[in-house]
């Protein structure tokens, strides 16, 4: 049925049915078809920030997922770009992610716009220790 109402591109409900066809994929273990069904989305909704956001976000974790942490970080950073509900959780995913493929400059970065933007969110000491242990000094500069 997801498959059916994508097809139709009748707008709002085509994206969505896309999303939860990537959730679907997703849930399935075929992060290569949850993938392109993501992007599909992207290409198709321009307008829905919050939608968007999601879309990047559950890319970000998908990629992550499957070990692509340089693409998954692009990923996130794309989803923190827009507003919505979900940019303190895809700024610390992209830290980890710049963390895990070595960029530390980059991870203390971020992890430094975490905090600038989010000081009382409940993972800022979080944030302020991943700085230091990544030789930054704490808290945002």
């Amino acid at each position: 049925a997801f498959k059916q109402i994508a097809g139709y591109g009748v707008a709002p409900y085509d994206r969505l049915a896309l999303f939860y066809l990537a959730l679907t994929y997703q849930s399935l273990q075929e992060p290569d078809t949850a993938t392109a069904t993501l992007k599909d989305l992207l290409n198709r909704e321009q307008a829905d920030p919050l939608l968007r956001q999601l879309a990047w976000h559950t890319l970000g974790h998908i990629q992550a997922s499957g070990g692509v942490c340089k693409e998954a970080a692009a990923s996130f950073g794309q989803a923190a770009k827009l507003p919505g509900p979900f940019k303190p959780e895809v700024l610390l995913a992209k830290a980890r992610c710049e963390a895990e493929t070595g960029d530390r400059a980059a991870a203390i970065n971020t992890y430094r716009d975490y905090l600038a933007s989010f000081p009382n969110e409940r993972r800022a000491t979080e944030a302020t220790l991943m700085i230091q242990e990544l030789g930054g000094a704490g808290g945002p500069q």
